[in-house]
C-alpha cells in the first residue's frame, strides 16, 4: 500500500497535525506550573480541536456526493471542442455543474492544480477521446481513475485502446457515434459500471 502525498493531502492533514503539536506542548507544560483544572480545560479543547478538524475532512470528502447537483468534467482535445460544447450544454440543461475549462480557466490559474482539483471533486469524468491521445488528456484519466472517480470515455473509433490504464470496472467505453443524450444519461446515473 502505498500513501500518495500532495498539497490536498497535505492540507487535509493540517488540523490533525496541529492538534498533536498542542498535545505535545501541552504535556511539556502540564510538567511545569500548570493547575490540574487547566489541565482538564486544555484536554477538552485540544479533543474538540481534534474532533473538529478529523470532521471537517470527512466533510470535505463526501460532500461532492451530498450535492443535489452532479458534478461532472469533460476532458476532451481541441478537435472535439464543438461536440465538448454541445455536451456541455445538455448536461448544464439537466441540472449538472460541469466544469469546462474553456469557462472554468482562469489567467494565471495553474493548469495541472486546477485539473486535478476539478477532476478530484467531480463524480464523473467524461472523456471525448480523439484518434491520438494525447498527453494532457491521459493526465485527466489517470487522475480520475487514481481519484476512483467513474470515467465515461467516447471512443472516437480508432483503433487506440486503454492498454496504459488499469483494467478497471470505473471506466466505461462508449462507441463514438454515442449521442450527446446518451452520454449525459450515463454520466448522470451515478456510476458507469
Amino acid at each position: 500500500m502505498s500513501i500518495k502525498v500532495s498539497f490536498r493531502n497535505a492540507l487535509n492533514l493540517a488540523p490533525i497535525a496541529g492538534a498533536c503539536a498542542s498535545l505535545i506542548a501541552m504535556g511539556i507544560k502540564l510538567f511545569g506550573e500548570w493547575r490540574a483544572s487547566e489541565a482538564v480545560v486544555a484536554l477538552l479543547t485540544l479533543a474538540a480541536t481534534a474532533a473538529a478538524g478529523a470532521a471537517s475532512v470527512y466533510i470535505a470528502r463526501t460532500a461532492k456526493n451530498m450535492s443535489s447537483h452532479k458534478r461532472i468534467f469533460i476532458s476532451y482535445s481541441r478537435e472535439e471542442a464543438e461536440r465538448a460544447k454541445r455536451l456541455r450544454e445538455v448536461l448544464v440543461k439537466r441540472g449538472a455543474y460541469v466544469w469546462f475549462d474553456q469557462n472554468d480557466l482562469q489567467p494565471g490559474d495553474n493548469l495541472r492544480a486546477a485539473i486535478k482539483s476539478a477532476i478530484e471533486s467531480s463524480n464523473s469524468v467524461v472523456a471525448l477521446l480523439p484518434a491520438e491521445i494525447g498527453k494532457n488528456i491521459k493526465m485527466e484519466l489517470h487522475s480520475a481513475i487514481a481519484g476512483n472517480v467513474p470515467v465515461i470515455a467516447v471512443n472516437a473509433g480508432t483503433s487506440h485502446s486503454f492498454l496504459d490504464f488499469p483494467n478497471d470496472k470505473k471506466v466505461v467505453l462508449l462507441p463514438s457515434e454515442t449521442d450527446n443524450e446518451a452520454i449525459a444519461d450515463k454520466a448522470l446515473g451515478g456510476s458507469p459500471a
